[in-house]
């Protein structure tokens, strides 16, 4: 994922923090046991929050065990273990693989070239056990690449292709909960699009980078654009927590509410924050 599927560390408790933290170090422990220190590098928060999702939506038993990584090595820190924490690890393989290439095409970054073939060494098993959802997340990708290779300026367009992509990442087995979490995933896919483009904007500007923002902005300022972007965001935001509030947890809906109604927005609010002072200092 981009790094925007976070908590808001202020608004949890120690004990909720603590929760959500071995989690995280889960995703680390399955991506080190699988793939790894390539596939460790690739973990992040994000995977967290799908770990915990999925963990309490299916009600799972987790194992929890004590163990030291590259991080901690001389303490041994607490994390979680289960099938649905083995299966965020290999899906954000699949994604950091994805990410590296995209970032090859835009902008011809070697070293994303070089892990992408590394993590594609790691994880040829991925492909036969994940036929069909692989498939489709390729497929989502490919038309994703194909718009903005177009300069496609429709972002609500551009914005559904990773929301296919997260929506399958979501989507874990096929049962009763399968198209309410692909849902959820489309429309959480769709805010982390655009929250990346608005995001990427003025660095795209400066390495005359295609955004499909770009021309909005122009039409409308610097200001509009935001406000513009808040409010869509703000709609996405509710259509992700809408489908959430459907599903029958019990277990961790405090933090996993603070990621979808705080988390989400702190790179948002931080960018707003950024662009102020930026404006400020120009005045």
């Amino acid at each position: 994922m981009y790094g925007y599927v976070v908590v808001n560390q202020d608004e949890l408790r120690g004990r909720e923090w603590k929760e959500y933290r071995r989690y995280y170090c889960g995703v680390c422990h399955a991506l080190f046991a699988d793939y790894r220190l390539a596939g460790q590098y690739s973990v992040n928060y994000d995977c967290a929050f799908l770990a915990l999702l999925l963990s309490s939506l299916y009600d799972l038993d987790s194992q929890r065990r004590m163990g030291r990584c590259a991080a901690h090595p001389f303490c041994k820190q607490p994390y979680e273990q289960n099938p649905a924490i083995s299966y965020v690890a290999d899906m954000n393989v699949l994604l950091a693989y994805l990410k590296c290439m995209d970032d090859w095409r835009d902008e011809k970054k070697a070293l994303r070239y070089f892990y992408a073939r590394v993590l594609g060494a790691r994880s040829k098993r991925l492909k036969e056990t994940y036929r069909v959802k692989g498939k489709r997340i390729f497929l989502a990708m490919r038309s994703l690449v194909r718009l903005e290779g177009e300069k496609e300026e429709d972002i609500d367009r551009l914005a559904a292709c990773f929301g296919r992509v997260l929506g399958e990442v979501f989507a874990w087995k096929k049962d009763e909960w399968e198209e309410e979490l692909r849902q959820m995933g489309f429309h959480l896919g769709k805010f982390i699009y655009l929250l990346d483009a608005y995001d990427d904007l003025a660095l795209d500007r400066k390495k005359h980078r295609f955004n499909p923002l770009e021309k909005l902005a122009q039409t409308i300022g610097e200001d509009g654009l935001r406000d513009w972007v808040g409010q869509v965001l703000e709609l996405m935001a509710a259509d992700c927590a809408r489908v959430f509030e459907r599903l029958p947890i019990v277990e961790n809906t405090d933090i996993l509410r603070n990621v979808l109604y705080s988390g989400i927005w702190t790179a948002f609010r931080k960018g707003k924050g950024r662009r102020e002072s930026e404006v400020s200092g120009k005045s």
